[in-house]
């Protein structure tokens, strides 16, 4: 029992570490769009 405890907390926390990539990702290309958007409306 305590070996599949820790399987499933290391698949929880691969799943949390690929789930906070998704959001760098995401956030990094809001950031980009916006800076375009701010770009155009300054020019």
């Amino acid at each position: 029992m305590n070996q599949k405890r820790t399987s499933s907390g290391e698949l929880l926390g691969c799943f949390w570490i690929g789930s906070y990539i998704d959001v760098v990702i995401l956030i990094g290309f809001l950031c980009l769009g916006f800076g375009e958007l701010l770009v155009l409306l300054y020019c």
